[in-house]
This record gives structure tokens, C-alpha cells and sequence, in this order.
């Protein structure tokens, strides 16, 4: 059998050097190698105990991380010195330069590079893959062939490339307590594989017994159990005691020890839990987050992805330090970076378009239960053409004759959408206060508004306020005028005789020619002072003003009641036919709601977004509208 060294997944450090002939004192570069031609070192497997010689293939090298040059080991912001740029593979060597920064620490560690009091570096490295030559008699040779260069660090004494013996999977030296743990982990491990050997020889004498393969398929499945824990213990340093505690206890599963072993550690640091389904595809997981984050704000879709379970409770610094990559330690400074330069955005953008889309369609308004929506294909001006009718009168057609055209006058108003806006941003303070519900409750606010503000817009231009004040018809009148034949000024309260009389009004509108448009009512408009009032009237049995309660009421159903607080006047009330009354256009392609668009990414602002919707309203017809100025 092949064999196998624990080196595979560790973060290892070994010693590079510079090349001080070559030090840019100006510019305070330092050129180093990196990884050598002739690189070969002996370690300790710290799994086995057996020394190997360990060398790195330059060719499976990746430095795609590798941006910041460190002091000790210590990856923090604190002890950041510099920068390192350059990263090359050169005559089978790999190298780069390192540019220190201008802080105190930054420039007295060049110089002490520049003086020969420092001579030594130490790289970190990612294992990712390798392979084994085996050798009789002498070390086996052990060629790092795909590895990830992680760190580059300003230290005293450069690591010893022979001893390995008592490194922890960081690459750090164990203490005399880890050493301890782990003789007693493999004790654990030298009598599993003792009880294997028994269970193997058990097995050739119970071949042949029922009673006796069930209780081999129990001990194997006791076997099984206890040798998973234990995989488990030695990846997630459990402690000697907690497993042996788990090990008696044969109720305990694997996916039990997991649950307290990741118990634990949430008591010490956050976690970012990874993905199920989600991780076999990085849109599914970016769509599951965002399902993720709606199922916390209490937000349901149609279409949650099967994992949005899993997000729901992840903190959205996880979501960030998940989606980028970065490791449980990383910095404030890294999450706020990660934010703007990772897929994060994207989450954010599947939790906007589902918050738009419910938000502006729950809004609290009326006006789209009695306007017509029409879309503009560009911000051009547009021309509602007002045709007249036909008319119900028609000629004979005579034998041999000629049928003749009947025509329509028309008339028009011209109009056009307008652009509105507002910005909003996803700052660095909420992701640091994990604050997502404040930036969904304020685009929530936003969207709602938007929905108030168009509402706003149709009863002012009812009403003839606010920007419409002077608005008039195509013949220079207001929409509500004697000349109209749509209103009345002396005005009276609701009741079956004033419903009455406008109704009769509306459907005696004629065209231009003087011919019958047969126009019904069909809505009711009232301020909240008028609500009780429209809604008792147009739902009581009998006729609310009549003195013989046994009278019907005729106006019972007849028109569908709309309040709206938009209306400032508390006695006037209004009729409205199905269409041709007042009509509302929206930009085509936006579904008729707002849209939210990226401006800008920052480090110190965080995400900045623009939230635009497009928007215009026209009276139609006047002809299709009733006022009464009320009492």
C-alpha cells in the first residue's frame, strides 16, 4: 500500500531569502526568493513520526493571495509592512519584491534588511496536492506539486526546514497540552485498529451463525461509529475527554459530536457555515443566501431555494467572509473590502428586486383600482388622441349601391413620463453591526413612498392641486367645468337623489357631433370624512334616506367605493367610469415599478445604489368624470 503523509490541506512555513544586492533604497523594495531551485528539506510526518524529504515543484505554485508582507507571522492590519508586487517565476526560481510601507515599523524592518541585521523571510503555504517517491532505506521524497503561497513574513530566525515535528495544522509550534492530546488521540487509534483485527478474526468464526452476523453487524457498525468520531475529533481538536465521553456512549452519532463540536467553537468565534446543494453552483448559492436572508426579514417567496434554510440564521459578516473566501479571523477592514469586491453585491440584489417587487405591490394606495396604465417605449412627448364616436346611426345599403364612410373627429392632449430618484447606500457601518433589517426596512420605506408619491400625483391632478393648479383640458378649461357638463358647484352630500342626478349627467355626455357616448359610473370617490357615509349608502338594503324603512335602496352595489386621505377636501366627491378617465404611464420594461441600480462601490461609503422609477399621469376624457363640490 501506498503511503500517505498528513501534509496535504496544512498550512506549512518554510525559510526564503532575499537578495540584498539588489535592495532599491529610494523606492525601499526589497527583491527575495521565494521558493529556490534547490529547495529539498527534510520534515517529521507529524501523523507518523516518519521523516521525509519535502520538496516544492515551482510550476504548482498560486500566489493569487499573496499582496501583503507581514512581520512575525502575524497577519493582522497592525502588522502589515508592506506590499509585494512582482510575483514571478524566473530561472526556475519563484520570486517577487516586497515594497515596505512608510510607517515606523515598515521602514526600521528595511532597514534593518538594508544593514544585514535581518537576513532571513518565511513563507506560508496552503498544501493542495502531492506525490511520493518512495525510497529503501532513506527518506521518501515528498514533491509539493500544487500549493497555495498564502504569507510572507519578516521574522528573526527563518524556519528549520527539518523540523517539523510538533507543527499544528496553522503552522505554528504545538504546545506541550496539543502534543499531549494528540499521543492520546493516536492511543485511541492504535487500540481501533487492535479491535479491527480482532473483529476480523470474529468474523471467519461467525460465518456461518445468524444469531451471531447480527452481532458482528452491530460491533461493525460500534466500529464504524467510533472510528468516524474519531476522524472528527482529530479535525476539529477535540479534546481526549470529550471524546472518550462520546465514545461510551453508543447513542451518540457522528452528527451528534459535530453538533457540539461546532457548539463549541460558536462559543469562541462566528462561524460561516458552508452549503449544501448551494456549493455544487455559486448562483445557487448566492440565490440561496439572498432566499436566506428574505426568510429572516419575515419575507416569503414563491420559488425559496431548497437551501435558504441553511442562510437564514448566517450573519451577514459570514455571508460576506462565505461568498469571498476569507477565513473566520479575517479583519474588519477585509469584510469591508470583501463586501464591495466579492458576489456579495449580487445577494443584495436578489434581496432588492423581491423587497421591490412586494413592497410596491402592498403599498397602500387606490389609484390603481380605477386608472388605466399605459407604457412608453422612450421619454419622447406622446399625444393621447381623443376619438369620437361612431354613432348607432346607419344608412340602407341599396341594391347596386355604394355603402359610405362614417368618420370620427378628434381631439388630444400631449404628455410624457418623468424620471425621479433617490440614492441609498449599504454602508460599511451596517455590514459591521450585521444590521440588514435597517437597510431593508429603509429601501422597503423607499419603494412604498415611491407607490404614495405616484398616488399622490392622480388625486392631485383630480383634485386640480400642487403642480396641476392650472391644468386644463385641450379646449383650455379645467377638467371639472359647467361647459364640461361634469360638475356641480353648489354641491350637496352623497345620497340615492344627488347619485342619482350625477349618474344622469355622466350617461347624457355626448361626442362632439352631439351624439350618445353611453357612459356609466362605475366608481365612487370619497375623502375619509365621506367613507362611512359612501359605504352605508351603497351598502344598505333599504334606502338610507327614506322615511319608510321598506323602501329599496336603488343605488345598493351599483358603483365600488374608493377612499383615499390624498383627497384634501372633505366634501367633495367625484364619479369615475371604467376608462377613459384618468390614465398613468410608466417606462416600458420595468414591470411598472421602481428600479434599483449600482453607482458606486467604496471602501469607506460601502455600496451606493439609485433607486429610479418613471412616471407620468393625464386626464384622458373629462366626460368620463364626475364632481360634486359636497356640503
Amino acid at each position: 500500500m501506498a503511503k500517505k503523509y498528513k501534509i496535504e490541506g496544512q498550512e506549512i512555513q518554510r525559510r526564503a531569502s532575499p537578495n540584498l544586492s539588489l535592495i532599491d533604497e529610494e523606492a525601499r523594495k526589497i527583491p527575495f526568493i521565494l521558493v529556490s531551485k534547490e529547495n529539498e528539506g527534510e520534515r517529521v510526518d507529524w501523523w507518523s513520526g516518519e521523516r521525509y524529504i519535502e520538496k516544492l515543484d515551482v510550476s504548482g505554485a498560486k500566489w493569487e493571495r499573496l499582496t501583503t508582507f507581514f512581520k512575525d507571522h502575524d497577519r493582522s492590519v497592525d502588522n502589515a509592512i508592506g506590499r509585494v508586487e512582482n510575483v514571478r517565476v524566473e530561472d526556475g526560481e519563484l520570486k517577487a519584491d516586497v515594497v515596505f510601507g512608510s510607517t515606523p515599523d515598515a521602514v526600521a524592518v528595511f532597514e534593518k534588511y538594508r544593514d544585514g541585521i535581518l537576513s532571513d523571510v518565511s513563507i506560508g503555504y496552503k498544501v493542495n496536492a502531492v506525490t511520493i517517491e518512495e525510497r529503501v532505506g532513506e527518506p521518501d521524497v515528498v514533491t509539493v506539486t500544487d500549493f497555495e503561497i498564502r504569507e510572507l513574513s519578516a521574522v528573526g530566525i527563518g524556519f528549520d526546514k527539518g523540523a517539523t515535528i510538533g507543527r499544528n495544522l496553522e503552522g505554528g509550534e504545538m504546545t506541550p497540552e496539543q502534543l499531549k492530546r494528540l499521543k492520546e488521540l493516536e492511543s485511541l487509534k492504535e487500540r481501533s485498529e487492535a479491535q479491527e483485527r480482532e473483529l476480523a478474526e470474529l468474523k471467519v468464526l461467525m460465518a456461518n451463525e445468524d444469531d451471531k452476523k447480527r452481532e458482528l453487524e452491530k460491533q461493525n457498525e460500534e466500529l464504524q461509529r467510533k472510528a468516524e468520531l474519531q476522524e472528527l475529533a482529530i479535525a476539529y481538536g477535540a479534546s481526549a475527554d470529550v471524546l472518550e465521553r462520546f465514545l461510551q456512549d453508543r447513542t451518540k452519532t457522528k452528527e451528534d459530536f459535530l453538533r457540539h463540536l461546532l457548539d463549541e467553537r460558536a462559543n469562541r468565534q462566528p462561524i460561516a457555515y458552508p452549503g449544501k446543494e448551494s456549493d455544487k453552483n455559486r448562483n445557487d448559492m448566492i440565490r440561496a443566501m439572498g432566499d436566506g436572508l428574505l426568510l429572516r426579514l419575515g419575507l416569503n417567496s414563491k420559488d425559496v431555494h431548497e437551501d435558504a434554510n441553511m442562510f437564514r440564521g448566517m450573519s451577514v459578516q459570514n455571508m460576506v467572509r462565505k461568498i469571498a473566501g476569507l477565513p473566520l479571523e479575517a479583519s474588519e477592514s477585509d469584510l469591508v473590502r470583501a463586501m464591495t469586491t466579492s458576489d456579495f453585491p449580487k445577494i443584495l440584489a436578489n434581496v432588492q428586486n423581491k423587497v421591490i417587487q412586494d413592497s410596491f405591490e402592498s403599498a397602500p394606495v387606490t389609484f390603481r383600482m380605477w386608472t388605466q396604465a399605459v407604457d412608453f417605449k422612450d421619454f419622447k412627448p406622446r399625444t393621447e388622441v381623443r376619438k369620437g364616436s361612431f354613432g348607432a346611426n346607419f344608412k340602407k345599403v341599396q341594391e347596386l349601391g355604394h355603402t359610405t364612410y362614417k368618420e370620427k373627429g378628434e381631439t388630444g392632449l400631449t404628455w410624457k413620463i418623468q424620471s425621479y430618484g433617490a440614492r441609498f447606500a449599504f454602508s460599511r457601518e451596517l455590514l459591521i453591526n450585521d444590521d440588514l433589517g435597517m437597510f431593508v426596512d429603509d429601501l422597503r420605506d423607499m419603494v412604498e413612498q415611491v407607490a404614495v408619491f405616484q398616488n399622490r400625483q392622480v388625486y392631485n391632478l383630480l383634485e386640480g392641486t400642487g403642480e396641476f393648479a392650472n391644468y386644463v383640458m385641450e379646449d383650455d378649461k379645467p377638467i371639472f367645468d359647467a361647459t364640461h357638463n361634469n360638475y356641480d358647484a353648489t354641491g350637496a352630500a352623497p345620497s340615492v337623489d344627488t347619485l342619482a342626478a350625477a349618474r344622469t349627467k355622466m350617461m347624457r355626455q355626448k361626442d362632439f357631433d352631439g351624439r350618445q357616448l353611453r357612459i356609466v359610473p362605475k366608481f365612487l370617490i370619497v375623502p375619509p370624512e365621506l367613507e362611512v357615509t359612501a359605504y352605508q349608502l351603497l351598502n344598505s338594503t333599504a334606502a338610507p334616506d327614506a322615511q319608510n324603512t321598506g323602501t329599496v335602496n336603488p343605488v345598493k352595489g351599483l358603483y365600488d367605493p374608493i377612499t383615499d386621505m390624498e383627497l384634501t377636501d372633505a366634501k367633495a366627491w367625484y364619479l369615475a367610469a371604467v376608462k377613459k378617465t384618468i390614465k398613468v404611464g410608466y417606462l416600458q420594461g420595468t414591470n411598472r415599478r421602481p428600479i434599483v441600480e449600482e453607482v458606486n462601490r467604496s471602501n469607506i461609503s460601502g455600496i451606493e445604489y439609485e433607486l429610479v422609477f418613471d412616471f407620468g399621469v393625464v386626464a384622458e376624457d373629462f366626460r368620463g368624470l364626475y364632481k360634486n363640490n359636497g356640503q
